[in-house]
């Protein structure tokens, strides 16, 4: 039964009869209290103290004598303590409190929540030790950077090791040591501070000022150095020189006071001259000039004339005239072919002279009638004879000016075969006395007949072929004229023998070769493939080009009209491209 009321219960008794029995009830129901609580670090509650926050109970019997539980609902509220490091210059301000030592410090107050709250200042007050320097200088002092110039209090602000604003204090006195300015004029020299000058200019000395400064004195010094004339004179007999005439030849002297004031002391170094007679001996040849007069017939001849000696002099020519030998003409060819010899003739037979004959103005033979000349160089030539009187020397010559021509090429040429190929080239040949041409042939070394090659093959290649038999193949250069004798002019290509195979190769086969107006265009082709060929000049223009189908082969003669310049041939087999530089001279 959970409530009050009166209750029966029937039950049989002991005797078996129905019994009903009467409860009369009284139930009590304890209130439990219900505590809401709010709290600042701890809370009391019956007799219990709480520092957290939570749900508790209390159990204890009420006035009916039922147990009774009360609940209370716990808030406990904990102050966060702020704790404060700082450093700080000279002072610091917290909460409205400025503290100027270092130290600890607290400050409460109620938290949000309302409870108080002790925060901690742990603070560190730096101080800035400022330097107070006294200085004297000398005309400026340098500090912290700065050059002072005059004197005065200065201060110079920066940060100190920890960082604060220090102020430092200059306490300065410069001095400025009086320079003085020392104008003199001297003759001869000047000491000043225990130094002679003797030279005018701007002299400075340097010494200690009362005050211990560097004090530089300044000296506009004008030393006068009297004039000293030294007088060079040559006279005849006597010369008179400041009041006083000399006869005799010596060095005198002259002192007196100058401008300036300064005693100058001229020298006078003299040569006294007295007039002499000349006689000259002069022998010439035919003719003979002195002194801008000619004479042509020997004898004797005087002249009246100032001597070297600045005296009248009288000189006397004693003159012999000796006729020049009379020159006849030199006999001999005027017009030669190079590496000819040639003979030339001149009449001795005078045996009183001597004469000598000369090439190109060189010593080549004395006294012989016949000159012959080889050796001779391109160009012309000069064939002089000279004839001499043996006793007066007195010396006459003729010349011959020889023509010497060359009718030939100018030079044998060297011939190559190129690898892998059947082509010979040759060096090619230059001459100034018109177009060089090229006759190849060959030499059956069998039986040493030589053959010329037919067709035209007037230029510094040729493609020989596959012979069977051993030749030794030459070129021969000659010019448009007629080859003169001895003209000869081959060389022999350097092998000699030709197999009748030629050397294997790996690759295609590309030359081409310039010679006078014509292109010599050698291909041999790994395998079958379409040939082209195209020449350009140097700035990339495309001058000509010419194609030669499939083909494994092309020996061609391409004749082409082009200035003296660099051209490139470029030739395409297959896919691959070569490119040949050409050069025409």
């Amino acid at each position: 039964y959970t409530q009050s009321g009166t209750y029966t219960y029937s039950h049989p008794d002991a005797n078996g009869c129905t019994q009903v029995d009467t409860l009369h009830l009284i139930v009590n129901h304890p209130v439990a209290e219900f505590v809401e609580a709010t709290a600042c670090e701890s809370y009391s509650w019956n007799g219990t103290i709480y520092t957290q926050s939570g749900t508790y109970t209390y159990s204890h019997p009420d006035a009916n004598g039922c147990t009774q539980v009360d609940t209370l609902h716990l808030i406990v509220n904990h102050p966060v303590a702020e704790f404060v490091e700082a450093t700080a210059c000279e002072s610091y301000e917290w909460n409205g409190t400025t503290y100027t030592q270092s130290g600890t410090y607290t400050y409460s107050h109620l938290d949000a929540n309302g409870c108080t709250q002790v925060d901690t200042l742990l603070l560190t007050v730096n101080h800035p030790v400022a330097e107070h320097i006294e200085v004297i200088a000398c005309e400026s002092y340098t500090w912290n950077g700065t050059t002072y110039m005059q004197s005065g209090t200065y201060t110079y602000s920066h940060l100190d090791a920890n960082g604060c604003t220090q102020v430092d204090t200059l306490h300065l006195t410069v001095n400025h040591p009086v320079a003085e300015f020392v104008e003199v004029t001297a003759c001869e020299s000047y000491t000043w501070n225990g130094m002679t000058y003797t030279q005018s200019g701007t002299y400075t000395y340097s010494h200690l000022d009362a005050n211990g400064c560097t004090q530089v004195d300044t000296l506009y010094l004008t030393v006068n150095h009297a004039v000293v004339e030294i007088v060079e004179a040559t006279a005849c007999e006597s010369y008179t020189w400041n009041g006083t005439t000399y006869t005799q030849s010596g060095t005198y002297t002259y002192s007196h006071l100058d401008a300036n004031g300064c005693t100058q002391v001229d020298t006078l170094r003299l040569t006294v001259n007295y007039p002499v007679s000349e006689l000259v001996e002069t022998t010439a040849c035919e003719s003979y000039t002195w002194n801008g007069t000619t004479y042509t017939q020997s004898g004797d001849y005087t002249q009246t004339f100032t001597a070297a000696n600045g005296c009248d002099s009288v000189v006397t020519l004693h003159l012999i005239l000796v006729e020049m030998p009379v020159m006849q003409a030199i006999t001999g060819e005027q017009e030669i072919c190079i590496n000819q010899y040639a003979t030339y003739h001149y009449d001795i037979s005078d045996p009183n002279y001597q004469y000598r004959w000369y090439k190109d103005n060189v010593l080549w033979a004395e006294n012989v009638p016949v000159m012959i000349l080889h050796e001779m160089g391109e160009d012309m030539v000069i064939v002089t004879m000279q004839v001499a009187d043996g006793q007066s020397g007195c010396a006459a010559d003729t010349s011959l000016y020889v023509q010497v021509l060359n009718r030939i090429a100018p030079d044998t040429t060297e011939i190559r075969r190129k690898v892998n190929t059947n082509i010979l080239i040759c060096q090619p040949v230059y001459s100034d006395y018109g177009q060089v041409h090229y006759r190849w042939g060959y030499t059956d070394l069998n039986t040493f007949d030589e053959v010329v090659i037919p067709g035209d093959r007037n230029y510094c290649l040729y493609e020989f072929g596959i012979d069977t038999l051993s030749y030794r193949y030459w070129v021969e250069t000659y010019l448009d004229e007629a080859v003169g004798e001895g003209c000869e002019n081959r060389s022999y290509y350097a092998h000699g023998y030709v197999t009748t195979s030629t050397p294997d190769y790996g690759d295609n086969v590309v030359e081409a070769y310039l010679s006078n107006d014509r292109i010599v265009l050698y291909v041999n082709s790994l395998s079958l493939d379409k040939i082209m060929a195209a020449l350009y000049d140097v700035n990339g223009k495309l001058l000509l080009s010419k194609g030669y189908g499939t083909t494994d082969k092309v020996s061609d003669v391409i004749p082409v009209s082009i200035a003296p310049g660099v051209y490139f041939l470029r030739v395409s087999i297959g896919g691959q491209m070569y490119s040949v530089k050409l050069l025409k001279l």
